[in-house]
């Protein structure tokens, strides 16, 4: 009976002390979960504050981006205004200067004409003139017109012609310049307004022009695959 009470009695504090322990492990068990959700919590909050401060600062670097795209764009809108107005400004300045250079063109040509009409008429009353006074005295009244001259043909020969009708209408140096305008055509009397009548057509058309024309064509003259030596050597003459 004795051995028996004894193990009566340490069945119960074995079975005391695996309730204690057992008490102490849910304590403890109980213990880490609060942790377990302490730490959770803080994560969480952790994670959120990171998140926030992140989206806080992307959220600025897009507005910040937003902005100068803004500003990129109305600086390319004023660069656009600015070359279309230079444009336009180009194209109107070129459209006066084109009317200006039309007008000055016509009043030249104008003039020109103006001035050979002037020349002819003054030529004609003088020669009106002089030979109603010379009829009277029994003159000769045959009139030798000058031929035309417009820079193709030798100016010496024309000269030479011009000259002798001169001499044969009995001109004054006024007449015989007057005469001279109103037998210039084509180039020669395009640069009538810039030069001196007998100094422009001497350098320009003279006898030593032509033959500095001559020279030129010499040097490059070649003998022509059908052309015969006589008749290269006569061209070259």
């Amino acid at each position: 009976m004795e051995q028996l009470k004894e193990l009566n009695a340490g069945q119960s504090a074995q079975k005391s002390e695996i309730n204690t322990t057992t008490s102490e492990l849910k304590t403890d068990m109980c213990a880490i979960d609060t942790r377990q959700e302490a730490l959770k919590s803080d994560i969480c909050a952790e994670v959120k504050s990171d998140m926030s401060t992140t989206t806080a600062e992307l959220i600025t670097q897009v507005h910040a981006m937003e902005n100068k795209m803004g500003n990129c764009m109305s600086a390319i809108m004023e660069l656009k205004t600015q070359i279309s107005d230079w444009c336009t400004d180009q194209a109107e300045l070129e459209e006066r200067l084109d009317k200006q250079h039309k007008n000055v063109t016509s009043m030249v040509e104008q003039q020109t004409r103006n001035l050979q009409e002037l020349g002819a008429q003054l030529a004609a009353v003088e020669a009106q003139i002089r030979h109603a006074g010379g009829s009277g005295l029994g003159a000769n009244n045959t009139i030798v017109k000058p031929p035309k001259f417009d820079g193709a043909t030798s100016w010496a020969v024309f000269h030479r012609q011009f000259e002798n009708a001169g001499v044969q209408n009995n001109w004054t140096p006024n007449e015989k310049a007057a005469h001279l305008l109103s037998v210039l055509q084509g180039q020669a009397a395009d640069i009538l307004h810039t030069m001196l009548a007998e100094v422009m057509y001497e350098d320009c058309f003279g006898d030593h022009q032509l033959a500095s024309d001559y020279r030129s064509q010499l040097k490059v003259r070649v003998q022509g695959s059908g052309e015969t030596l006589q008749e290269f050597a006569t061209a070259v003459e």
